[in-house]
């Protein structure tokens, strides 16, 4: 015994029996009323009932942490919702930019030269299944259209300045497509070639720039 034993008003002999009694079953019951996963029929001793509590707590807590950290990340969770893959509504990247202008994507290819897989992966972004290629033509040839699929004619195009060269900075080859447009589509554009670079596509003799 310590000197706290004076403070004592109930002693363990005391309750002898009485675990067991109709008034620890009601406060068993009314200690789990809120625990959702507590059996209809009490039957669980009582250091399970504490380890099935800690454990509940533990949850709401996880999920806590879980909801803050998501929003501290600017990011919203909800489950049974986003049942698919997301489909962007604007891109952007180094080889080009795209957004959505009067009921119409617009891109704006900044790099005439890159890959034709980065334009692919920036028309996948935003639910466009657009095979984009720009090849080396000559010079009355650049910017236009070279070569397409018939779902390509929906396509309109243009330059950024207008009628500016496309291997100059600052300027854009600019393509606009009607939002929901969800056909398969495969375009061509001409780019000025590089040098030692061969034409995909040669212009007629007499055609502007021409040699």
């Amino acid at each position: 015994m310590n000197e706290l034993s004076p403070l004592a008003r109930v002693r363990d002999e005391e309750l002898a029996g009485q675990a067991s009694g109709a008034g620890a079953r009601a406060l068993l019951t009314d200690l789990l009323a809120t625990d959702p996963d507590s059996p209809a029929e009490i039957t669980t001793p009582a250091w399970d009932v504490r380890s099935r509590r800690r454990g509940w707590w533990a949850r709401r807590l996880l999920v806590t942490v879980v909801a803050a950290a998501a929003l501290a990340a600017g990011t919203l969770i909800v489950p049974g919702v986003l049942t698919g893959p997301a489909t962007a509504v604007s891109y952007t990247s180094d080889e080009l930019d795209i957004t959505q202008v009067d009921g119409q994507w617009v891109a704006r290819i900044k790099d005439p030269y890159a890959e034709h897989e980065k334009y692919t992966r920036g028309f996948s972004t935003v639910g466009l299944r657009l095979k984009l290629e720009l090849v080396p033509v000559s010079p009355s040839q650049v910017g236009m259209v070279v070569e397409q699929s018939a779902a390509g004619g929906a396509l309109r195009v243009g330059r950024e300045p207008e009628n500016c060269a496309l291997e100059t900075p600052g300027c854009a080859l600019v393509i606009r497509i009607p939002v929901g447009f969800a056909e398969a589509a495969d375009v061509k554009f001409g780019r000025g070639a590089r040098p030692g670079e061969g034409y995909a596509l040669p212009g007629p003799a007499n055609g502007p720039g021409e040699p």
